[in-house]
């Protein structure tokens, strides 16, 4: 071991907020689990504190959120000598467009990808994450997020919730937590959800917490929206605590983002002795033994059997929640993992190399501007997209003038030649009845030669088309 980890390592951690999930999961927790003092930073405290430090740490939202504070920590971190990691907990750099966070993070994307770029390692919250940051920085280190039993903590004698859970007064519920982001993983589940609850109006509900339900999902009765729960982590999980529902379920977009998210959501829920169904994707797969300490569903047919089996089986609850929660004391405690911890910061602790260093901060800034090259390639895109785009309308409204013209100056030549007709036929039918009535009085009339003379006007009349 490091001699360094010998004696208490300090770290300084230049964060926006001290009392979110992200402050207590990746760094409140397992740093002073690993017993590390923590020197906390805001965007506007003294830098000068950074002389104690051991190396320092940057929260993922801190470069974006604080970019004047950031640069100033990072010169003076060179300045010191102190080792720089940056912690990323999510890829929001590959969100695509049409997710809910994508227009948030947009303007984010540069900030973040040039943290992870310049920092002399990155820490990453999986190993699929770990992967896309190796496209900015070859020093990357793979650091789970655990659970903290003292945060965590409930009493379990009443579970499940209620052993008649599945009746008329009592249904089994249940449960969804997650934002407005996260609807878009709903949405892939919605006509298995929609289904059952149709299927079970009295016996099954949804409470989803965050995350707005669809408009097919809202409008059934027995569906339960609560718009916000509290925001400070610690009082988050026991509002979570105190409101568990019967089966937590954890639905996921086959998307890249999703595919290097953690499974803290499986965690948690699993922390409070909840059985759940989650996705077969990404992070879940890692780490639930299915039909054991969980169910995984994988397309609609999936999720409604998996839905089916553990709203009507109380057994099948129990026994999934307490294997579930028997996994996360096992394998998933912060405290057990200290060691890990302090052994991944190890090579932080070392001299920093000078010429080493100059060469990444080279590299970082190639990959940053090629990445703004890239941007601004794709900004010109758009613009021109938008100019041929303009361009087309006009010319599309020029031409349905046109053909808007051309059919009325049809309409009315139409109308013209309807009258025409008209008024021939009228014209017509009159000289037809005249030579009727001139027929008829020659007919009258002596003589074989009076008769021919009245044909031959009759022909005559003909032949000129009346």
């Amino acid at each position: 071991m490091n001699p360094a980890f010998q004696r208490a390592v300090t770290i300084a951690v230049l964060n926006p907020k001290w009392n979110d999930a992200y402050a207590w999961l990746r760094i409140l927790s397992p740093l002073r689990s690993a017993r590390c003092e923590v020197i906390q930073l805001g965007p506007n405290d003294d830098l000068e504190c950074m002389k104690e430090a051991d190396f320092v740490l940057i929260g993922q939202e801190f470069p974006a959120e604080a970019p004047l504070a950031y640069d100033a920590a990072r010169q003076r971190a060179i300045e010191l000598k102190k080792q720089v990691v940056y912690d990323v907990n999510e890829a929001v750099f590959t969100l695509e467009e049409g997710h809910p966070s994508f227009d948030r993070y947009k303007p984010r994307r540069l900030a973040i990808l040039r943290a992870i770029c310049e920092a002399d390692a990155v820490l990453a919250s999986t190993r699929s994450l770990s992967q896309e940051c190796k496209n900015f920085n070859a020093h990357i280190l793979t650091g789970p997020s655990y659970i903290d039993p003292f945060i965590w903590t409930t009493d379990l004698s009443n579970f499940p919730r209620n052993a008649n859970a599945g009746s008329g007064e009592d249904p089994v519920v249940i449960g969804y937590v997650g934002t407005e982001a996260d609807q878009q993983d709903i949405a892939t589940i919605e006509p298995a959800l929609h289904a059952i609850l149709r299927d079970n109006p009295n016996t099954v509900m949804l409470k989803l917490w965050g995350t707005p339900p669809t408009p097919a999902l809202r409008a059934l009765p027995n569906v339960r929206y609560i718009g916000s729960y509290p925001e400070d982590y610690r009082p988050y999980a026991k509002y979570i605590a105190a409101n568990r529902p019967d089966i937590f379920i954890s639905p996921l977009a086959l998307t890249r983002f999703n595919q290097s998210s953690s499974p803290i959501r499986y965690l948690e829920q699993s922390m409070l002795g909840t059985p759940g169904i989650y996705g077969r994707f990404g992070p879940y797969e890692e780490v639930i033994l299915e039909g054991v300490d969980g169910l995984m569903a994988g397309n609609l047919d999936e999720w409604h059997e998996a839905l089916q089996a553990m709203i009507t089986s109380d057994f099948l609850r129990r026994s999934i929640g307490q294997a579930a929660r028997g996994k996360v004391l096992r394998d998933w405690i912060v405290m057990d993992r200290a060691a890990e911890i302090r052994s991944a910061f190890e090579p932080l602790l070392n001299f920093r190399n000078a010429s080493n260093l100059a060469r990444q901060r080279v590299g970082a800034l190639h990959v940053i501007d090629s990445y703004a090259h890239y941007v601004n390639e794709m900004e010109a895109e758009k613009l021109e997209l938008k100019a041929i785009g303009k361009e087309l309308t006009c010319d599309l409204a020029a031409a349905r003038y046109k053909l808007q013209s051309q059919v009325e100056a049809l309409r009315t030549q139409i109308q013209l030649e309807q009258d025409l007709r008209i008024a021939t036929e009228e014209k017509n039918e009159k000289l037809l009845q005249k030579i009727a009535e001139l027929e008829g009085a020659i007919q009258d009339m002596s003589g074989s030669r009076a008769w021919k003379m009245t044909r031959f006007i009759t022909e005559s009349v003909r032949s000129f088309g009346v």
